[in-house]
């Protein structure tokens, strides 16, 4: 089994290959109270489940140790320089994006027992109890098949860490551009298929949603239902959050695995899995980076573009309002 303190210092694919191969001790769960308002809604059983939500909370604990370690070395009269803070930020930018990242899948894990969690505003407490704060339940199961990936994610990236499934494919892949610079080669296949992964995502996408079936819908949206409607919003839903799942796992194996690029803000991957620093125009200089406050104190958000491909991101952003990304 790992340590608390091994966990919190893995790069990503290590980490959820222990937490997903069951080497970490099993938490006692949620320590909030059930309030009288909220209904109960299930009880997780899954052990991966309550292993990601026990990653979550160790991640927690370490990000408020640095925050307290931080504050401390500012008490003693050795002034930190700007660059011993920045270093701190970056580490603690690093730690909050894996906890966050961590925070997607435990949902998504959650989903994958209880469907209808995608429809609906729900919380751990008591340990492993599933409730919701409002009362109302909606009955929608976004997609029945069990083998389609929005039922079956966690699995396929449990394959991807431990090297039992490697798909790597460059040919949607443009080359080094002008004024961009080469930082390092992204070499571990693993992350790599997180890339390929978005092809799953789109194929699966189409099976849950004929794309014919969709256009048919807009077409006519007054002959739908508000149930129906509501199921249509809360599928695609789904799959948006898949495809942002994949690119905030690719991104942070490429920064994992690629350290030149591990703090830039903007980057980019191209032929031969070369990894770029991408030039940021002035208009959108400060769009992709921003400076947020968290519990813990200030942080840097940082959002790296992947496109996503086909006729997927043309629905999603058609009835999701989604901005195309570069």
């Amino acid at each position: 089994m790992k340590s608390n303190s091994e966990i919190a210092e893995m790069s990503i694919i290590p980490m959820l290959a222990a937490v997903l191969t069951g080497q970490i001790a099993i938490g006692p769960g949620s320590e909030r109270k059930r309030k009288s308002h909220e209904v109960q809604r299930g009880v997780i059983t899954s052990r991966v489940t309550r292993r990601l939500f026990t990653v979550c909370s160790v991640l927690g604990d370490r990000l408020r140790e640095l925050d307290e370690e931080h504050d401390r070395l500012h008490d003693k009269p050795v002034e930190l320089s700007a660059h011993d803070c920045l270093e701190f930020r970056n580490r603690l930018v690093r730690l909050l994006s894996r906890r966050d990242m961590l925070k997607n899948l435990l949902w998504q894990s959650i989903a994958e027992e209880h469907p209808q969690v995608t429809a609906n505003s729900a919380h751990i407490r008591d340990g492993w109890l599933l409730v919701d704060e409002d009362g109302e339940w909606n009955d929608i199961t976004p997609v029945t098949d069990r083998s389609n990936i929005a039922n079956s994610f966690i699995s396929r990236v449990k394959a991807i860490v431990t090297g039992a499934r490697c798909s790597v494919g460059e040919e949607n892949l443009a080359p080094v551009g002008i004024g961009e610079e080469v930082v390092g080669t992204l070499d571990d296949e693993r992350v790599q298929t997180f890339y390929s992964l978005m092809d799953d995502i789109e194929r699966d996408f189409h099976k849950a949603l004929p794309f014919e079936e969709v256009s048919a819908r807009l077409k006519s949206p007054g002959d739908m239902t508000l149930k129906e409607v509501r199921g249509l919003h809360v599928t695609l839903s789904v799959f948006k959050k898949l495809s942002e799942k994949s690119r905030s796992l690719f991104w942070c194996g490429v920064r994992d695995a690629v350290p030149e690029a591990s703090n830039l803000p903007n980057i980019g991957i191209r032929r031969c899995c070369e990894v770029v620093k991408l030039p940021v125009p002035d208009d959108e200089a400060d769009e992709d980076v921003q400076l947020v406050n968290t519990p813990f104190g200030p942080a840097i958000s940082i959002k790296v573009p992947m496109p996503m491909s086909g006729a997927l991101e043309q629905v999603l952003q058609k009835l999701m309002g989604g901005k195309r990304q570069r």
